[in-house]
């Protein structure tokens, strides 16, 4: 079990991967909403999906 300042430096780097990993999720889900928009060959104007052209 870490004591003192071995703990203080281990809840300070767990921190820190942790706020860089939520970062990187936010990054995942702007890029895939991103790539989910395309032109609908139908109506020649955006949609968010695939699904709502009918």
């Amino acid at each position: 079990m870490a004591h003192g300042q071995q703990k203080i430096q281990s809840q300070q780097k767990n921190a820190k991967k942790a706020a860089e990993k939520k970062q990187q999720g936010a990054d995942q889900k702007t890029a895939a909403k991103a790539a989910l928009v395309h032109t609908c060959p139908l109506s020649a104007g955006s949609a968010s999906s695939l699904h709502s052209c009918s």
